[in-house]
C-alpha cells in the first residue's frame, strides 16, 4: 500500500469534497422544478434552499479548525460525523409533502361526508 504525502492526502481530499459537493449542487438544480410546483415555493425561498448548503459549509470551514485544535483530529471527525448522522436522522423525521396532500384530502373527505349527512337529514329539503 502506498503511503499519501501529506501534500497528496489534502489534494485527494479536496477532490472529495469537491465531486461530492458539486454534484449535490448540481443534482438540486435538477429538480428544482418539480419541488416548487409540488411545494408551492416561491423562487426567494428556493434560492434560500440553495444557498443554505453553501453557508452551511463554509461556517463548518471556519469552526473546524477551532474544534480540532481543542479536541483532536479524530474526536473532531467523530462529533462532525455524528453531527451528520444526526441531520440525516432529522431529515428522515421529516413528514414530507405526501402526507400533507394525504391530510390534506382527508378533510376535504370529511367535509364532503359531513355535507352529504347534512342534506340527508328529513326535511332538510
Amino acid at each position: 500500500m502506498v503511503r499519501l504525502t501529506s501534500t497528496g492526502f489534502a489534494i485527494l481530499g479536496a477532490g472529495l469534497i469537491a465531486i461530492s459537493y458539486g454534484l449535490a449542487r448540481f443534482a438540486f438544480g435538477l429538480f428544482v422544478p418539480p419541488i416548487r410546483d409540488e411545494l408551492g415555493l416561491s423562487s426567494y425561498v428556493i434560492g434560500i434552499i440553495g444557498a443554505l448548503p453553501l453557508l452551511s459549509f463554509l461556517l463548518a470551514t471556519v469552526i473546524a479548525p477551532l474544534v480540532t485544535r481543542v479536541l483532536g483530529a479524530r474526536y473532531a471527525a467523530v462529533l462532525f460525523g455524528g453531527f451528520g448522522v444526526a441531520g440525516l436522522m432529522l431529515i428522515s423525521r421529516a413528514s414530507g409533502p405526501m402526507a400533507k396532500a394525504r391530510t390534506r384530502q382527508e378533510s376535504v373527505t370529511t367535509r364532503r361526508m359531513a355535507s352529504s349527512r347534512v342534506s340527508a337529514r328529513p326535511g332538510s329539503r
